[in-house]
């Protein structure tokens, strides 16, 4: 499902939340006219699987559509923008230990710090240890608690 994130209202962010809460196998990709670190935070709460603007090539747009069909969030990759990883961060300290399924183990704490410095995945993976692989893996479980770990709170 394609839906045109529309600020200052999220309505569009709402909409891709109720369409996820009733039909949770449904994939969604948010639109956007530009990149709002607020309103990509607000879209990785709300689980949703896409988010692009709408400056994109038609190139990007059919691998972005081939990636979500794959099984692929590609929403995930945002989550290393300094602003939406800091976002993250304060989350999880704001929400405070739920359960084990719902914080953030110390190596995704780490990763997220790095990324809150505007380190890219390459430099991260450097200093870590992690292959690149490794990371994806870990911004894909970051992300996931953070859809469980978050009441529909839309900014």
């Amino acid at each position: 499902m394609l839906i045109e994130a529309d600020l200052p209202s999220f309505q569009g962010l709402d909409s891709a939340w109720q369409l996820i809460k009733h039909f949770p196998n449904t994939l969604v990709i948010m639109f956007s006219p530009y990149r709002s670190d607020d309103q990509i935070f607000a879209a990785l709460k709300t689980g949703v699987t896409g988010y692009l603007g709408k400056a994109i090539t038609g190139e990007e747009f059919i691998s972005a559509i081939r990636r979500v069909a794959k099984g692929e969030h590609i929403i995930n990759e945002l989550i290393i923008r300094p602003k939406v990883a800091q976002q993250v961060l304060d989350h999880f300290q704001a929400t405070g230990k739920k359960g084990a399924d719902l914080i953030l183990n110390p190596q995704e704490t780490e990763l997220l710090r790095f990324f809150v410095l505007d380190y890219p995945i390459e430099r991260v993976a450097e200093v870590t240890g992690m292959s690149n692989e490794a990371i994806r893996d870990s911004l894909d479980s970051i992300a996931m608690k953070l859809v469980n770990n978050s009441s529909h709170n839309l900014p």
